[in-house]
């Protein structure tokens, strides 16, 4: 049984996840990778978790990279707290840093309300409490929906030593494409918080749901909220 079992959610070759190097480079060496590649990416997690030998699982992206120091951050957390949200940084300080601001990267440990599901861990007697990640998430929010439950039964701890370099997106037309995909899980999600195909079109005519408080993203941001509510619409007008 490994001490720590990393779950990796991605249709790569291994050669090209970028954490691998990084943790074949560190002194910690009681842990286990496993490579999920099912489809959807909360599948995806679950399996992983079902394939974890031990009671520490953190899950990290393809693209990721952890910072130094980071498997044994994470184990030694572990013991401690049952629910774990690592530190997450943009590389650069560009545009897309801007809309990265949810990314923690604060510099002391505390308690906060959610987690990325680029880098978080968690102990095995968590998904034991209440339950997996929600498979009808095939791409988006599974971590969002699935926090929700945890904090009902868990404090969720930030852990600053347990880090990652990881891009929000790769640029601006990924950023766009990246909303775009979200469309289909907002749908989900805002039928499972009880909303009608009424109430999510009354959203999208509103011209509040365009706007936020940085004018400096403002452009970017705009059309990034058209491209998730033209998918929004698609999703609505397919089930129709």
């Amino acid at each position: 049984m490994a001490e720590l079992s990393v779950v990796i959610v991605t249709i790569k070759d291994e050669d090209e996840i970028l954490c691998l190097p990084r943790f074949e480079e560190s002194d910690f060496d009681d842990y286990e990778v496993i490579i999920r590649g099912d489809k959807g990416i909360a599948k995806a997690r679950n399996e992983g978790i079902k394939e974890a030998s031990g009671d520490k699982i953190v899950f990290i992206d393809d693209d990721a990279k952890p910072m130094d120091g980071y498997l044994q951050a994470a184990a030694n957390i572990l013991d401690d707290e049952s629910v774990v949200a690592g530190k997450v940084i943009h590389p650069g300080d560009g545009l897309i840093s801007r809309m990265a601001s949810h990314y923690p990267t604060g510099a002391e440990g505390q308690y906060v309300e959610g987690v990325v599901g680029c880098n978080m861990g968690y102990r095995r007697e968590v998904f034991e409490t209440v339950g997996y990640f929600d498979e009808n998430f095939l791409w988006g929010h599974e971590e969002t929906e699935f926090i929700e439950r945890v904090k009902k039964e868990y404090p969720i701890y930030y852990e600053p030593e347990m880090g990652v370099i990881h891009p929000y997106a790769d640029g601006i037309v990924d950023y766009w494409r990246k909303q775009y995909r979200f469309g289909p899980a907002d749908i989900y999600r805002a039928k499972q918080n009880g909303k009608t195909d009424r109430d999510i079109i009354k959203e999208l005519l509103n011209p509040a749901y365009y706007f936020n408080a940085d004018p400096r993203t403002w452009p970017v941001y705009v059309i990034g909220r058209v491209c998730k509510g033209v998918s929004r619409i698609r999703v609505l007008w397919r089930k129709g």
